[in-house]
């Protein structure tokens, strides 16, 4: 049975088809299971209940089978409900965010400062990592031992990232 409104399942199982490729070979291709792929088109998932549930799945599959079968990424995370610029990596926009966010930090007090890295770190202690530019790594912008303070520092200051740590980016701290 195919959940007639999950349009993404429906362009999956098109693009697939038209490539030839059994369920189990597009799965295997995009390291998930057969059924899980079959769950993704099909739009239901096994649930307690006597009826099946609305699949549920993440973007980076979504991503994943996309890719598989050449869909546009943009449009197979639109259908399966995700917003496509929180989840696709550009490495240009990503320079730019890293530069704007370190310009805006140096422009902050060092208790505004300390007041962006709690808030930061309060996401990633969550799990819930904030991340807008796709960066599958998990690291909020610098990454959280580029903000800490060092052991001599007194908890109410912080320590300026250090433009030349890679984990800013080749072009993060210039301008």
């Amino acid at each position: 049975m195919i959940s007639p409104s999950w349009e993404f399942g429906t362009l999956l199982r098109r693009a697939r088809t038209r490539l030839k490729l059994s369920g189990r070979e597009a799965a295997r291709r995009a390291g998930i299971s057969e059924s899980r792929w079959r769950q993704l088109e099909t739009g239901t998932q096994p649930s307690d209940s006597a009826e099946p549930a609305a699949v549920g799945t993440t973007p980076e599959t979504v991503l994943k089978v996309a890719k598989v079968v050449g869909l546009d990424e943009r449009e197979a995370l639109t259908l399966a409900g995700f917003d496509p610029d929180n989840h696709i990596f550009n490495e240009e926009v990503d320079a730019v965010l890293r530069r704007e966010m370190l310009d805006a930090y140096d422009q902050l007090s060092r208790s505004q400062q300390r007041a962006l890295v709690d808030l930061i770190q309060s996401f990633q202690n969550a799990g819930d990592t904030v991340n807008p530019t796709g960066d599958q790594h998990g690291s909020a912008f610098f990454g959280p031992r580029a903000l800490m303070h060092a052991p001599d520092e007194s908890p109410a200051t912080v320590s300026t990232p250090n433009p030349s740590d890679h984990r800013l980016g080749a072009n993060a701290g210039h301008a």
